[in-house]
């Protein structure tokens, strides 16, 4: 498959699982996001936050997608260890989570 063929495909639902199958397939994108263990990736409409290879932010959603022209945040998603939960749960375990780390280097020192 090249890429030129996914702007044959019509229905979305189709279009977007062939999309993926690429960028596995022919990209190889798993094997070399493996090399950056926490990064941020800037896409045509999105920036996704990743840690070990996983959607993961916990001062932010992982996923923004905005609109090019203007560069305005459409939506946000959030991430945890590459679970996607909604904002309300986000915001309780990313500042636990945050507050063990604080622990932690405490009781290290």
């Amino acid at each position: 498959m090249k890429f030129e063929d996914l702007y044959e495909i019509d229905n979305p639902e189709e279009k977007k699982a062939k999309t993926i199958e690429f960028y596995l397939r022919e990209v190889k994108v798993d094997k070399w996001m493996k090399h950056f263990p926490q990064s941020v990736f800037r896409f045509k409409d999105r920036q996704e936050y990743r840690k070990n290879n996983k959607l993961h932010r916990l001062d932010g959603p992982a996923i923004e997608y905005y609109d090019n022209q203007t560069i305005t945040i459409n939506s946000k998603v959030y991430f945890i260890d590459g679970e996607e939960i909604g904002y309300n749960d986000w915001l309780i375990l990313s500042k636990r989570m945050k507050l063990n780390k604080k622990l932690k280097k405490i009781k290290e020192s």
